[in-house]
């Protein structure tokens, strides 16, 4: 893409969990490249951004996940450039300090979640077909049995992160599962079936 000759224009977009890092990358390659543009759509999802590919309305779509075999067979290629992390995350006055499996199937299948102290869970819960999601229901039978009894309760876990908490989160902004911030601490995984 770098020319001295002449400007280029470069869009992407995609996923909401590569929308920061490929704001990042712009801008070191504008630095660098001043002469080219280098634009970051909203996020539009993987499977938007790859829709949006396909309509030549981006030049590269961001995944989080694997190209799926008929986005291969349709000519798309796949280059893994980074991953981000997964994180489950609860407030600091939560005193929970691990998860596992077991815990995390009761919390999402039970109609009212409660923590250890009995303070009522606030659960996260992303659509059906995000990525985070499938990770989430990949970690166990269990655990993917309580993510479709979630998904499909009317009043369910919140499957959205109001946009006053996305402008305040980092550095992951709009994907609660990956927000870690002071008032917030990471749960360490166990191995506690």
């Amino acid at each position: 893409m770098a020319s001295n000759a002449s400007a280029e224009t470069l869009r992407l977009g995609g996923s909401g969990s590569t929308t920061v890092l490929a704001k990042l990358l712009a801008e070191a390659y504008s630095k660098k490249y001043p002469q080219d543009t280098v634009t970051v759509s909203p996020a539009l999802g993987t499977s938007g951004g790859i829709k949006a590919l396909n309509a030549k309305a981006v030049d590269i779509a961001l995944a989080s996940r694997p190209l799926n075999d008929a986005e291969r067979k349709s000519g798309l290629t796949g280059l893994e450039f980074a991953r981000t992390p997964l994180v489950m995350a609860v407030a600091n006055s939560n005193p929970l300090n691990d998860i596992g499996h077991a815990h995390l199937a009761k919390l999402y299948g039970s109609p009212n979640p409660i923590w250890p102290d009995g303070a009522r869970a606030r659960l996260v819960l992303r659509p059906k077909d995000d990525t985070d999601t499938k990770i989430v229901a990949g970690f166990s039978p269990e655990v993917a049995k309580a993510v479709e009894i979630a998904l499909a309760r009317p009043g369910g876990p919140a499957r959205w992160w109001p946009p006053r908490m996305r402008t305040r989160s980092t550095p992951y902004s709009g994907c609660p599962a990956r927000l870690v911030r002071p008032r917030w601490r990471r749960l360490s995984p166990t191995s506690v079936p």
